[in-house]
């Protein structure tokens, strides 16, 4: 029914701003004023990605014609960026 899927989308909302408010009381407890330029990465680097996600999906979706290709490529660009971040923890 509607009041569920209202519900729902409330309640995740609710636990996307959790998550993004808890992601940047842990950045910000992490670094300090000499970290300058990892704040400003940190800053800007969502507003990039939106950008660059964007054109990415435009540009597979016109070469393949088809949107399933676009879930396949991020599928495996996912993996491959999770494996390499797991590689970094590893080695700190």
């Amino acid at each position: 029914s509607l009041i569920l899927i209202i519900l729902a989308l409330f309640i995740s909302r609710i636990g996307a701003a959790t998550v993004e408010t808890m992601s940047y009381s842990y950045f910000f407890k992490s670094v300090n004023k000499d970290n300058i330029l990892l704040i400003t990465l940190f800053s800007n680097i969502r507003s990039f990605a939106t950008l660059a996600v964007t054109l990415f999906t435009f540009v597979i979706v016109n070469v393949f014609d088809q949107i399933n290709y676009v879930f396949y490529i991020f599928a495996f660009l996912s993996l491959f960026v999770i494996s390499k971040l797991l590689h970094l923890k590893k080695q700190a």
